[in-house]
């Protein structure tokens, strides 16, 4: 599942539709794996490598180092970029409760001036699932996220670029059969800069993977995880685990390039309906 967001652009309606069924536990943890809760056993997010999932927390993600980054001030710019990625993807428990109208007050709040139209528009068509993760009721989101992310800083056209691609996996749990099982969201942000540093408009391109699509299009746009037995789910989250998982680095040329495939996301990674 994928849709890809630019500046106040007025055509989501027909892009969202369109990108809606096409192309977003472990008792301790072992040396040099990503800690999650030590709460819940078998926490699948414990068996992803630790090199390519070394981030937990928006912190982390403003921790890295930027690629390419000369001497202009990205401090802004990318404190921006994550207070959006944070209320909008790694903030589940905080969305979760809330009724619809205060769950959008929330990611408004964070989200910057050159989405807030975007935001509107896919709040009012039920597609809320791409600028929130909140999980339906009967299931949860348990510990913290591994995240996969990479900063860079290119040109094109002679136009400043900060690029921000991520991973983010959740363990979720159906609360009632405790089964368990991953969910990510591939983040892909291209942002322009001006002569100050600063982002006068920036495009965003979100991929779904391991959830229940087909279920979801009754939820209003609440996440809900490929978590069942039968072989579509089993299926959905093993591709989630291949494609994704095991690759989840975006790079550079990927996220500068707004056509790229790699931000088509895969049906194969979640459920369709028949």
């Amino acid at each position: 599942m994928t849709a890809a967001h630019g500046p106040r652009r007025r055509d989501l309606g027909a892009l969202l539709a369109l990108g809606a069924l096409g192309p977003g536990l472990l008792a301790g943890c072992s040396p040099g794996r990503v800690a999650t809760s030590p709460d819940v056993p078998r926490d699948p997010l414990a068996e992803l490598e630790a090199e390519l999932w070394d981030s937990r927390s928006a912190a982390d993600l403003l921790a890295q180092d930027v690629e390419g980054a000369d001497d202009l001030d990205l401090t802004a710019a990318r404190e921006e970029l994550v207070r959006f990625v944070e209320a909008a993807y790694l903030s589940p428990e905080t969305l979760r409760p809330l009724p619809d109208p205060e769950a959008y007050e929330h990611i408004r709040a964070a989200t910057p001036a050159y989405w807030e139209d975007n935001l509107q528009d896919a709040w009012e068509a039920s597609e809320r699932l791409y600028y929130a993760h909140s999980p339906a009721e009967g299931f949860r989101t348990v510990g913290s996220p591994a995240i996969s992310s990479s900063w860079f800083r290119r040109e094109a056209e002679g136009t400043p670029l900060l690029l921000l691609g991520a991973t983010i996996a959740w363990t979720a749990i159906e609360t009632a059969s405790r089964r368990v099982g991953v969910c990510a969201f591939r983040v892909g942000i291209r942002a322009e800069l001006d002569a100050d540093g600063a982002i006068p408009t920036a495009s965003l391109r979100v991929t779904l993977h391991g959830m229940d699509l087909c279920a979801m299009q009754e939820s209003h746009g609440l996440t809900i995880p490929a978590l069942g037995d039968d072989e579509a789910h089993v299926s959905a989250r093993e591709e989630t685990a291949r494609l994704v998982l095991t690759s989840p680095r975006l790079g550079a040329e990927d996220l500068a390039d707004e056509e790229s495939a790699v931000l088509e996301g895969d049906e194969s990674t979640n459920v369709l309906c028949d």
